[in-house]
């Protein structure tokens, strides 16, 4: 009797690498072009190259510690980061606190890497109980149907990789109309709201997103806070999309937690930036507007300052349309009690992970289930937008949960 064809073991490592590289290569050249802020070369470089070594040498024994071997050679490349970004380059009189922070942040790549190499571990156990499976099967029909299995089963894994790196950066603009009962003719004013970019850059110089704005083709942009993270702050990459900002349209701008968080040095240097870029630093103020066929006050506030009584000191005494840009949407009904009449708010994420009917899991400030994530809300005479914003924090990936921009007419 014939014995089965035995299986080529270099032919599923190449495969895999090829795959593997070819999300890392859509990822870089047709989307973001960021991997800070999705971590998606973190978590696939490991398996890419294990795949790769193993298809050169495919008879390679002791295959966890090839895996474990790049794991600490990439844990070493980011620690020789910290020191070399966070500890040289840093401002004299960085923290003790604030230096743990960074760390903590180079521990989650750290622990990125190793879910890569866990990932990769699992395909080749799968990988080695797919060949024992087909040695096992000596009809030709039960072969061919078992790739068939394995085959619709890989597609499947590999489009949902693709379908999350392309949903956590291809933007959706959002757009919606807000009735003023003041507008009388000419073009609608249209503002455009920028939040939470978390020094994620879309594209080369953020160009991604630099011309989605520009093709919104805007009277005003508002940026509702944390356009940097204290977690990996990134000032130049903030203030280079402000300055881009600013040549489209007149930006305004106000600081959300992250900011407040930054060290003085860094929180300094970030406002005069911002305001070198061109852009209006609003620190519990306001400033009129002309809208076309009315008057506006556009009002702002720090992140610290949202429910002290510095929004009952600000606000003006005419009845000209109320504008608040503050960061957080949590405090609505304080807002409402103060006769505003449209809000600018994002800090919740979309809730990062959004289930359909059911909305966002968990957004910061609210917990889990939270209330005010996404769209419009109303109370009283007060109308509510909440973005979803562009970026991620603490948690570095979004589910149904698309970057966002928000376009609103008032007419």
């Amino acid at each position: 009797m014939k014995e089965p064809q035995k299986i080529k073991e270099s032919r599923l490592p190449v495969i895999s690498a090829a795959v593997i590289l070819a999300i890392i290569g859509l990822n870089e050249l047709l989307l973001s072009g960021d991997f800070s802020s999705t971590y998606v070369d973190e978590l696939l470089t490991v398996p890419f190259l294990c795949c790769l070594l193993r298809s050169v040498r495919p008879r390679l024994k002791g295959r966890l510690i090839l895996p474990s071997f790049l794991l600490l050679l990439c844990g070493f490349e980011q620690m020789v980061c910290f020191f070399w970004d966070y500890g040289s380059l840093l401002p004299r009189g960085e923290s003790a606190y604030r230096m743990l922070r960074r760390s903590l942040h180079y521990g989650k790549v750290f622990l990125i890497f190793a879910v890569g190499a866990a990932g990769y571990c699992v395909l080749n156990a799968l990988a080695n109980w797919f060949g024992q499976l087909m040695k096992k099967k000596t009809s030709p029909r039960d072969r061919i149907m078992l790739r068939v299995k394995v085959a619709c089963l890989t597609t499947a894994l590999v489009m949902s990789v693709v379908y999350v790196v392309w949903e956590n950066n291809a933007i959706e603009v959002s757009y919606y109309t807000y009735e003023t009962g003041r507008y009388t003719s000419g073009t609608p004013f249209r503002i455009v709201q920028v939040t939470d970019l978390h020094n994620k850059a879309f594209g080369a110089d953020s160009r991604y997103l630099v011309n989605v704005i520009r093709r919104a083709n805007p009277d005003i942009i508002v940026m509702t806070g944390d356009l940097v993270d204290r977690n990996r702050t990134d000032i130049p990459l903030g203030l280079n999309f402000m300055q881009q900002a600013a040549e489209i349209a007149p930006t305004y701008y106000v600081c959300g937690n992250h900011e407040q968080g930054l060290p003085k040095e860094e929180y300094d240097l970030l406002m005069n930036g911002i305001e070198a870029a061109g852009c209006a630093v609003m620190q519990n103020e306001r400033v009129s507007l002309n809208c076309g066929s009315f008057d506006c006050n556009l009002i702002g506030l720090r992140f610290a300052r949202l429910t002290d009584g510095t929004l009952d000191e600000i606000m003006p005494q005419n009845d000209n349309l109320n504008i608040l840009l503050a960061h957080a949407p949590d405090y609505l009904d304080y807002y409402a009690a103060r006769d505003i009449d449209l809000v600018f708010a994002g800090h919740a994420h979309g809730g990062q992970f959004r289930i359909p009917f059911v909305g966002g899991v968990y957004a910061p400030g609210q917990g889990f289930w939270p209330k005010y994530t996404d769209g419009v809300y109303r109370q009283g005479n007060t109308t509510m937008v909440v973005s979803r914003g562009l970026g991620n924090s603490v948690i570095p990936v979004r589910l149904n949960n698309r970057p966002e921009i928000v376009v609103v007419d008032l007419v």
